[in-house]
C-alpha cells in the first residue's frame, strides 16, 4: 500500500448530481457526536457533526451506480454518510479498515472553497504525508487501512466543511 494509491477526481458527478447532491442534504437532520473512532484512554478524540444516509437511495443506489461508472470498479456498500466540522475540530487520525478490498470514497459536496480555509484531508503512511485540499465537486478514492484525517478549517471560515463517505468493498468477481 503507497500514497500513490490515493486516486483523485474532479468534477466527479455531474453538475446536475452535484446540485442534487447539495439539495438532499440541506433537506436533513445532522448529529452531534460521532467520532472516527471510539474514545481514547485520555477520553480526548473529538466530536463532530454526522448525517447518515443509508436510508436513501439516491445514496446508495443512484450515486453509487455513478461511483461504479466513473471509477471502474463494482463495490459492495458497507455505508453512507456526511461528515460536518466547523473551525477548531480536527479529526483524529484513523483508519476505515483492514480488508484488502476495503476503499473509502470521500467526496466534497461543497459548492465554493478557498484553499486559505485549511480543511485539507491527510493522510500518513510510515514517513510519508499527503494532503489533499477540498474543492467542489473533488472525490478522492483510497484503500480504507491508509491512516488519514480532517484538518481543522481556519477561524476565517464560518460554515461547515462537509464530506460524503461511502465506505465500499471491491466485488469479488
Amino acid at each position: 500500500m503507497h500514497l500513490s494509491d490515493i486516486i483523485e477526481y474532479r468534477n466527479f458527478f455531474t453538475d446536475t448530481d452535484h446540485l442534487s447532491i447539495n439539495r438532499a442534504i440541506s433537506k436533513r437532520p445532522w448529529y452531534w457526536g460521532h467520532s472516527s473512532k471510539g474514545k481514547s484512554k485520555s477520553g480526548g478524540v473529538p466530536p463532530f457533526w454526522q448525517m447518515p444516509l443509508d436510508d436513501d437511495a439516491f445514496f446508495t443506489k443512484y450515486l453509487l451506480n455513478r461511483i461504479e461508472e466513473n471509477t471502474s470498479t463494482e463495490y459492495d456498500l458497507e455505508r453512507v454518510y456526511a461528515n460536518g466540522q466547523t473551525y477548531g475540530m480536527r479529526g483524529s487520525i484513523h483508519q476505515d479498515g483492514f480488508d484488502e478490498s476495503c476503499r473509502t470514497l470521500l467526496y466534497y459536496p461543497l459548492e465554493v472553497w478557498n484553499p486559505e480555509w485549511n480543511g485539507k484531508t491527510a493522510f500518513k503512511l510510515g514517513d510519508e504525508y499527503r494532503y489533499i485540499t477540498p474543492e467542489p465537486n473533488k472525490a478522492i478514492i483510497f484503500p480504507g487501512a491508509i491512516p488519514h484525517w480532517a484538518e481543522e478549517t481556519s477561524r476565517t471560515f464560518a460554515s461547515l466543511r462537509i464530506t460524503i463517505a461511502w465506505k465500499l468493498f471491491i466485488k469479488v468477481k
